[in-house]
């Protein structure tokens, strides 16, 4: 993976990449089915995930590299989701994981009586449907998770990214799982979403050496640190949006277009590339 920041071809090209998506998407004037949950989730996945990735992008050129890396986890999240839900029983499962928005709410009401002076007769009122609300809520056993059953199944995004693909195999002819997604990739980019002390060690006042002169603390991310978060969250976005694409094209039953696909080869490459080059050196 990348340990520097991103040339500007490489930029150039993540930010054409992602115009050039978002326009072909727009362009193919895709109409979900009234009734059909997985085409809503599908969709509504992809078009998150490019927003997501204009917004890493945005990040990395306002010199912002570590809060793109950590924004960068919320991509990964995008395609282990999808990855699930696309893998078995796609309709009960994004069935599910719409259905999952009463859990939400219920859990709004909740807190709302614990810290506000509300009476819960007003807020039945103010929710049309919260029979409805009520009796979909009960399904879920986590208000933290929309996976988790009251069967075996934790429901976590390790669990997800722990299910055998019913799509690919490795070489060997075995499923294939997204645990190094989730206990590397997931696992590193948290470190930076959350107020980890990992997250602050670019912010970290260092006493000065002794021929250094003597400087206060400031606001500042030291110039030798952080850099090669702006190049790792570039590739985070180029990786899991082509995982995503190919899961939604995939699901929609449409082929992947070269178009899309090349262009995002080529950066991963490009980047991968550069960052073996600097290691022979």
């Amino acid at each position: 993976m990348p340990s520097r920041e991103p040339t500007k071809q490489q930029m150039l090209q993540i930010r054409k990449i992602l115009r050039v998506t978002k326009a072909f998407v727009d362009r193919q004037m895709y109409y979900p089915r009234r009734h059909v949950f997985l085409d809503k989730v599908v969709l509504g996945l992809l078009s998150k995930s490019l927003v997501v990735a204009q917004a890493v992008i945005c990040l990395v050129d306002r010199s912002f590299p570590e809060e793109a890396f950590g924004l960068s986890r919320t991509l990964v999240e995008i395609a282990i989701n999808l990855r699930y839900i696309a893998n078995r029983s796609s309709e009960l499962r994004a069935k599910r994981y719409v259905h999952y928005f009463a859990k939400v709410k219920m859990e709004w009401m909740r807190r709302g009586l614990k810290h506000y002076t509300w009476k819960e007769s007003e807020l039945r009122k103010m929710m049309p449907d919260y029979k409805k609300t009520a009796a979909l809520a009960r399904k879920y056993p986590d208000k933290y998770s929309w996976a988790k059953t009251r069967k075996q199944f934790k429901g976590g995004v390790a669990s997800m990214a722990a299910e055998l693909d019913s799509h690919e195999r490795t070489p060997d002819g075995e499923a294939v799982k997204w645990e190094f997604d989730y206990d590397w990739i997931y696992f590193w980019t948290s470190q930076y979403v959350h107020a980890n002390v990992a997250s602050i060690d670019s912010h970290a006042w260092e006493p000065p050496k002794s021929w250094e002169r003597f400087k206060p603390f400031s606001v500042l991310i030291a110039p030798h640190r952080g850099k090669h978060t702006a190049g790792l969250a570039v590739f985070n976005t180029g990786l899991y949006l082509h995982k995503v694409l190919v899961l939604a094209f995939r699901t929609l039953g449409t082929p992947y277009p070269d178009e899309l696909s090349k262009p995002l080869e080529q950066l991963l490459t490009s980047m991968s590339k550069d960052e073996d080059d600097r290691e022979k050196k």
